[in-house]
């Protein structure tokens, strides 16, 4: 289901959209909802002339309860501060904070704390009934994030989309058209055979050949178009004559509770194999043209606990080299508070976050009552035994 927007830039109320008899939900119409800028960016896209566009939107699904996402809450922060710090006050059209409907009270706290963000706070089952059929168990929640980020097709009301995770941080002074130019995004470029599952399983859903020696796309933060997403979601749904929500969270049931239990697809592979399919990838995309050019991944981001011992972000942060976000991966289990310590030289943080108490039973019975940490612990198990 599509949202209109309506009211101010701030605090947005959505409104259900319904389309026309016999019209997907993926509302192929490539101008609804178009801001007066998208659209005059979409009649000049790419082949009528130049088009820069003012403003971007942006997507964060966000988990603050449950013991997997008890810091989430605290590299959120992280990552609003580095926004407010870095980005242009007019950048966003809207960024679309996607919870669960029983933590819609925490998101819709962190939109009266950031006032200087356009945050507009949005129940996941809103956008995606199917999730109201399928628990949120085992690795349930790390495909549901994958579902909101594509989902956001339907609400963005420009022509691209940045994703995020709480476990992003901009690091330098950014514009729109350092990542947008000429009606095309900025596409960061990844090594398919790193998940070669992702890009073979993602085939197998769209019925196309894949070859993994190809170049492919990085993961979140990554820029979409929407017209390209809405495609996609046409296509799987006249492959499968199923909601193209459902069929995704149906193969993610596949390997359940073996190591490759996330192996099955990815929205990137998704998305880049459809649209390199369909012919339009470079229609609505451009890689960084040389090893100095701008480009949304900096190569000093954290993976691995491992890695972050001797990790410096001052690189990330220095404003003549090329990465504009990094990321220190939230199943790395490094701590909030060391992850402020290493930042603070260069992004200080005023307003730490601390996991109350309160906090933390919550998410012990977030975990009771969704069986997620009993399934997440049989996860690890058996895959270490394989």
């Amino acid at each position: 289901m599509a949202f209109a927007a309506q009211s101010s830039r701030r605090g947005r109320t959505l409104l259900p959209w319904t389309p026309k008899d016999g019209q997907n939900r993926a509302m192929t119409s490539e101008i609804w909802g178009m801001s007066v800028q998208s659209v005059r960016c979409w009649a000049q896209r790419p082949e009528n002339g130049e088009c820069q566009m003012s403003a971007i939107s942006a997507v964060l699904p966000l988990k603050a309860y449950g013991r997997r996402y008890i810091d989430d809450p605290g590299r959120c922060h992280i990552l609003l501060t580095s926004l407010a710090t870095f980005a242009p006050d007019d950048m966003f059209e809207d960024i679309f904070v996607v919870v669960p409907a029983r933590e819609r009270a925490h998101a819709e706290a962190l939109r009266r704390d950031w006032r200087s963000l356009p945050l507009v706070v949005i129940d996941e089952e809103e956008i995606l009934p199917a999730f109201r059929d399928h628990p949120l168990t085992l690795n349930a929640g790390w495909y549901r994030q994958q579902l909101v980020k594509l989902c956001a097709a339907n609400l963005s009301k420009t022509e691209f989309f940045i994703t995020f995770d709480s476990d992003v941080i901009l690091t330098k002074p950014i514009r729109v058209t350092d990542i947008v130019r000429d009606g095309k995004a900025l596409l960061e470029p990844g090594d398919r055979a790193i998940h070669s599952r992702w890009w073979t399983g993602s085939g197998d859903i769209l019925g196309v050949s894949v070859d993994l020696s190809a170049p492919g796309m990085a993961v979140t933060p990554a820029i979409l178009s929407r017209t390209i997403c809405r495609r996609l979601f046409q296509h799987l749904e006249d492959r499968s004559h199923q909601d193209w929500a459902n069929l995704l969270l149906r193969r993610s049931l596949d390997n359940l509770l073996l190591k490759r239990a996330r192996d099955n697809w990815s929205e990137y592979s998704l998305y880049y194999l459809f649209a390199e399919h369909d012919k339009v990838l470079f229609d609505y995309h451009f890689l960084p043209p040389s090893e100095n050019a701008a480009r949304l991944h900096c190569r000093s981001s954290v993976w691995t606990k491992a890695q972050f011992a001797d990790w410096d972000p001052k690189h990330c942060f220095d404003r003549d080299t090329e990465g504009l976000f990094l990321i220190v991966q939230s199943s790395s289990t490094i701590s909030f508070e060391l992850i402020c310590r290493r930042l603070n030289p260069h992004l200080p943080i005023t307003r730490p976050v601390t996991v109350s108490l309160t906090h933390r039973l919550r998410s012990l019975w977030e975990d009771i009552r969704t069986v997620d940490g009993v399934f997440s612990w049989c996860a690890r198990s058996m895959g270490a035994s394989l």
